[in-house]
Order: C-alpha cells, then sequence, then structure tokens
C-alpha cells in the first residue's frame, strides 16, 4: 500500500536530528501532527553531535540537517514526502518567498534544490 513520509528537520550549532514517519496513503492527517498519529510508524531517525572542529552557522546546519534527511529519504524511497522545518529562513528561501544573499548559504541552498527534485 502507498505511503504518505514526513520528514522532520531540525539543526542548531550542537548537531542535527532528522526523523521520517510514515502513515498509509488516505489517513488524513495534518502534516505537522503525523509523528502524533496512532498509526504512524517511524521509518528513519539520524541525529548527531557536531565535531568541536566544525564550524557553521545555525542556518547552514539548518540546511545540511535538509540536505541530509533528502539523501537518507531518496536512499530508502520515501516516496510522497512532506517536509518540516522550524527554520523561517531556510523554508521561505526554498518556497522562493526570501532571497539568499549571504554567500555562505548560496552553496547550501543549491544544494538543497537539487536534492527537493
Amino acid at each position: 500500500m502507498a505511503k504518505n513520509h514526513y520528514l522532520y528537520v531540525d539543526a542548531s550549532l550542537k548537531g542535527f536530528g532528522v526523523v521520517v514517519y510514515s502513515l498509509d496513503y488516505g489517513v488524513p492527517c495534518n502534516a505537522r501532527e503525523a509523528h502524533m498519529h496512532e498509526d504512524a510508524k517511524l521509518e528513519l531517525a539520524v541525529s548527531t553531535r557536531w565535531e568541536k572542529e566544525v564550524v557553521l552557522t545555525n542556518n547552514e546546519a539548518e540546511y545540511l540537517a535538509l540536505i541530509i534527511g533528502l539523501t537518507h529519504s531518496h536512499y530508502h524511497r520515501f516516496y510522497n514526502l512532506s517536509v518540516l522545518s522550524d527554520s523561517q529562513l531556510v523554508v521561505n528561501q526554498l518556497k522562493g518567498i526570501y532571497k539568499v544573499r549571504k554567500s555562505n548559504l548560496k552553496y547550501f541552498y543549491e544544494k538543497a534544490k537539487d536534492a527537493l527534485i
């Protein structure tokens, strides 16, 4: 049976977390609440703490978590994917609402756009 998949990403200067939940296609559910649905199945969980030498801005870390989450989702063939992030900047840049002005984010933005296709 087809499934809807929900990718949740979050990152900080200390590390990142990525989780994917699935629900059978057709189960009515708000994407923000999919992980709490009684029929939700945890499909993937990845987290790490950055090494001390890694120097990223918070926005770079958010983009990196998204890229890692999308890469894992493609690898595991999670289709019908909804992506959720608490990073207003990343979400709005990818939607085209905000421009990518900082040169340090352009690389991450391009990689995330490529991974969304």
